[in-house]
């Protein structure tokens, strides 16, 4: 069976063809499950976004540089509604770490962008409040830097990081965590089979860090305070304890 499909040649400019598929297929209220912004058109600043939004759970970007196109189609987001969000990590796209949509959505994945050092973009995590914040990186790094800011600046309950690498040590050490920041050996409050280090928090809360493989991730995740050592040595969960 053969389908054959004719071309259709339009008397539009590009901006005008667009601007009638956004008017035909958005309407206001109108819910997309996962917008991925490559670009967005000059013609949008012209249009009135007043009492007319699209919702959205998901947003990705898969140029780090698409600063420009985000802001044009922000105006018409209902963002109460936004959950993930994900791009590259460039000296450009930091500038969306300061977002309130970026800093307060559920889930956030920075991919790997033109960072060569991730210490060169540690400092500007300490702010993010996301219940699980990921972090793809190609090589691994000390994850020292890392440790500090989420012991200086504590994180709600529950809240995960997780730094996902390609290459890089295998077979971790925890020396240098236990040494610089006092962590303990632990076991992990819901998985009694994981290595993990534990420490406690300013606000009272513990730090759980562990390494797995496949992929290869070390993970940082906030569990409230008060795990006993009988919990830790039995690796039971306590009731009050949230995980994502």
């Amino acid at each position: 069976m053969k389908f054959s499909i004719n071309s259709i040649q339009l008397k539009k400019s590009p901006e005008d063809a667009y601007d009638q598929l956004f008017d035909t297929f958005l309407k206001n209220g109108t819910v997309i499950d996962k917008l991925i912004l490559a670009g967005a058109p000059e013609s949008l600043d012209k249009k009135n976004c007043d009492n007319w939004k699209i919702g959205v759970s998901s947003i990705v970007f898969p140029d780090g540089n698409a600063t420009t196109s985000y802001d044009r189609i922000s105006r018409f987001l209902d963002l109460e509604q936004l959950e993930c969000m994900e791009f590259p990590l460039t000296l450009v796209s930091m500038k969306f770490l300061d977002k309130p949509e970026v800093i307060n959505c559920k889930s956030l994945l920075l991919s790997p962008g033109k960072v060569d050092d991730i210490s060169s973009f540690g400092n500007h995590l300490n702010h993010l409040m996301n219940e699980h914040l990921m972090v793809v990186f190609p090589d691994y790094s000390d994850v020292e830097p890392l440790v500090k800011v989420w012991i200086e600046s504590p994180r709600p309950v529950p809240s995960r990081f997780s730094f996902i690498y390609w290459f890089g040590n295998e077979d971790p050490e925890y020396r240098s965590i236990e040494k610089n920041f006092g962590a303990v050996p632990a076991v992990h409050p819901s998985d009694a089979g994981l290595e993990c280090r534990s420490l406690k928090l300013s606000d009272g809360n513990d730090l759980i860090m562990y390494y797995s493989k496949n992929p290869q991730r070390f993970t940082m995740e906030v569990y409230e305070g008060g795990l006993s050592t009988e919990e830790a040595d039995e690796g039971e969960p306590s009731e009050k304890r949230a995980r994502q």
